[in-house]
């Protein structure tokens, strides 16, 4: 006859997919920084201005965001942050624009700014293999809620970290935010 996997037998499995495969994704950014960015950097290869070459082809040209957005706010929230200001207003942006009420500077992600206090580049594969367990954790306790069966809710995390929206997006603000969305679906339903 079959053992029945208990809930703390299967949370440590679930918790321990979550990990290794995060580890898989991140490992070349998190152990060596400087030789693998996490983050779309071959596009400034096309840039003459950066001693690039126009005929240069990117891997993924769709990925422009994170260098020409995302990367300078990064460098640019660390330094007003160890200056002692909230960037609360950016003179960077055209003739000045509010900084903190766009949302996709993430000012007020917590796990963003924690992550912000540690060196970039190393920063942004941090971030991105903790979201990356964070998120998975977050529809494993929602399966479970659900009452979905263990295979289910083994399948259901790892299948959410896989999709193409959490892997080709992984750099940008709405992962942050599908990230916490299924950690709100699940403290609605203990509310509930």
């Amino acid at each position: 006859m079959a053992k029945r996997i208990c809930k703390s037998e299967l949370s440590t499995l679930v918790a321990s997919l979550l990990v290794l495969l995060s580890l898989a994704f991140h490992w070349p950014g998190l152990l060596f920084p400087s030789r693998y960015i996490f983050s779309p950097m071959d596009i400034v290869g096309r840039q003459v201005e950066f001693a690039g070459s126009p005929t240069f082809e990117p891997a993924n040209r769709l990925l422009i965001d994170p260098i020409l957005q995302f990367h300078p706010w990064d460098l640019w929230i660390q330094q007003e942050l160890a200056a002692g200001r909230f960037p609360w207003w950016t003179s960077l942006s055209g003739a000045g624009a509010p900084f903190a009420a766009n949302g996709q500077s993430r000012l007020f992600d917590p796990l963003h700014l924690a992550f912000l206090q540690l060196p970039l580049p190393w920063a942004w594969a941090a971030e991105s293999f903790v979201r990356f367990i964070f998120a998975g954790i977050g529809v494993y306790l929602l399966a479970r809620s659900l009452h979905l069966g263990p295979i289910a809710r083994v399948f259901c995390p790892l299948a959410m970290n896989l999709t193409g929206y959490f892997t080709l997006w992984r750099l940008y603000p709405l992962v942050a935010t599908g990230a916490i969305f299924p950690w709100l679906l699940w403290s609605m339903l203990r509310l509930n």
